[in-house]
C-alpha cells in the first residue's frame, strides 16, 4: 500500500493518513475454533512418522 504525502502537510492531513493506516484490517484465517477438534488417539510423533512413511 502506498500513501503519498505531499507538501504542504498539515496536522489534519497527517492524522488522516495515520487513521487510514491503522484502519486497514488484515484478512486471514482464524484457526482458534478448530484447534484440538481432531482426536488422533496416539503419540503425535509416531503418527507423523506413519504419515511421512506412507508412500515408501
Amino acid at each position: 500500500m502506498l500513501i503519498e504525502i505531499t507538501k504542504p502537510i498539515t496536522k489534519a492531513k497527517l492524522e488522516k493518513v495515520r487513521r487510514a493506516l491503522l484502519s486497514k484490517k488484515k484478512k486471514g484465517f482464524n484457526p482458534d475454533p478448530f484447534i484440538g477438534k481432531i482426536k488422533w488417539g496416539g503419540d503425535a510423533l509416531s503418527i507423523q512418522r506413519e504419515m511421512r512413511d506412507e508412500w515408501r
